[in-house]
């Protein structure tokens, strides 16, 4: 009688005990993503250009994104993506009830997952960046405006 057994080894990486159908742990798999990114100095070639930009500088440690019940700060508006080293540029926003309300920063980052980056570069806000914030305000007041004249055309 053959029982199904439960798949153990070693993370190719850390070489740690590992039970599930992958080969690696998730941070295991989100190092070697950057390591072969890395393998051939593209991802450092591409800091290297973006720092060599004006307005451009490194960045120490990755900025304090948190929400709750939609109010904090959040990455939004990829662009400018490299497919090649999975990099883009994204604009850090502080939110409420996850609007977008200002800007905050501009990060060049490497996307591992849906909620994993590498920060490799940071600038301040720019004019297109604060335009995009003010399309968002004028939407916020239009909708306060329709339902303000709606509810005191019904009073």
């Amino acid at each position: 009688m053959s029982t199904a057994a439960a798949s153990y080894g070693n993370c190719q990486v850390c070489n740690k005990a590992f039970s599930f159908f992958t080969r690696r742990h998730p941070e295991c798999e989100r190092r070697a993503l950057l390591h072969n990114l890395d393998r051939d100095g593209e991802l450092s070639a591409n800091r290297g250009f973006y720092l060599s930009l004006p307005g451009w500088r490194a960045i120490e440690r990755a900025p304090t994104m948190y929400t709750m019940n939609g109010f904090g700060t959040k990455l939004y508006g990829r662009r400018d993506e490299h497919a090649a080293t999975m990099t883009a540029t994204v604009t850090l926003y502080v939110t409420g009830l996850f609007v977008p309300l200002f800007p905050i920063g501009v990060y060049r980052v490497v996307t591992l997952s849906n909620s994993y980056y590498t920060f490799l570069a940071k600038r301040s806000p720019e004019k297109a960046d604060w335009l995009r914030a003010g399309r968002v305000w004028l939407w916020i007041v239009a909708i306060v405006a329709v339902l303000y004249v709606f509810f005191a055309w019904k009073s």
